[in-house]
C-alpha cells in the first residue's frame, strides 16, 4: 500500500480515476458539494493554479470551495482548505457571512478560530440571521456596532413589523455596557 492508497478508500477508488478525468479545478468543487475530503485532499494537491481555491468559474456569485464547505458545515474540509491557502476573507468575508446569516454557530466558531476577520457586514448578517448566539458570537469577536449603525437596523426593523426588536435591545445594551 502506498501513501497515495490512504486517500482512496475502496468504497471510492472509481472516484479518483473519476476525478483524474475531471481535472483538479472541477473536481475541487464536485468534492466539496459532495462531502468527500479523500477528493478535496486530491484535487489540492493537483491543482497547478493557486487561485482555484479562491475561483469557482461556474458560478456568478462568490461561492468559492470554502464558502460551499462552510454553506454544507463541512468543517474538517473547511479547515483543510483554509490551512491549503484559502483565504477565509476573500469577498469580504463571504463564509463568515453566510455562516451568520444560516445561525450556524460551529461554523462560525470555526472560521473565527481559524483567523476570519469579523467586519460590520458580518454584524449586519448576524442580526438579520436573526439568532442571539449568532449575534452574541459576533458582538464577542470584538466587532462595535456604532449608533448609526443602530439607526440603520432600527429602520429596517419597522419595515419588518419589529422582526428584529430583540436584536436591536441587545445592541443597545452593548453600546451602554461599552461605554
Amino acid at each position: 500500500m502506498n501513501s497515495g492508497d490512504i486517500l482512496k478508500p475502496k468504497s471510492y477508488q472509481g472516484t479518483i480515476t473519476a476525478l483524474e478525468k475531471m481535472g483538479a479545478e472541477s473536481a475541487l468543487v464536485y468534492c466539496v458539494k459532495h462531502r468527500y475530503i479523500g477528493g478535496v485532499i486530491w484535487a489540492i494537491k493537483n491543482v497547478a493554479d493557486s487561485n482555484i481555491l479562491l475561483d469557482n468559474k461556474y458560478s456568478n456569485v462568490p461561492d468559492t470551495p470554502l464558502v460551499l464547505a462552510a454553506e454544507s458545515g463541512q468543517y474538517d474540509i473547511l479547515e483543510h482548505l483554509v490551512r491549503s491557502g484559502a483565504d477565509i476573507d476573500y469577498f469580504g468575508g463571504h463564509a463568515l457571512t453566510c455562516a451568520c446569516m444560516d445561525n450556524d454557530t460551529h461554523c462560525i466558531i470555526k472560521l473565527l478560530s481559524l483567523g476570519a476577520t469579523v467586519s460590520i457586514d458580518h454584524l449586519r448578517a448576524a442580526v438579520f440571521g436573526g439568532q442571539m448566539t449568532t449575534l452574541f458570537l459576533i458582538l464577542g469577536s470584538g466587532i462595535k456596532p456604532d449608533k448609526l449603525f443602530i439607526q440603520d437596523i432600527i429602520k429596517v426593523n419597522k419595515e419588518y413589523d419589529g422582526a428584529f426588536d430583540s436584536a436591536i435591545n441587545l445592541l443597545k445594551t452593548y453600546l451602554k455596557w461599552l461605554s
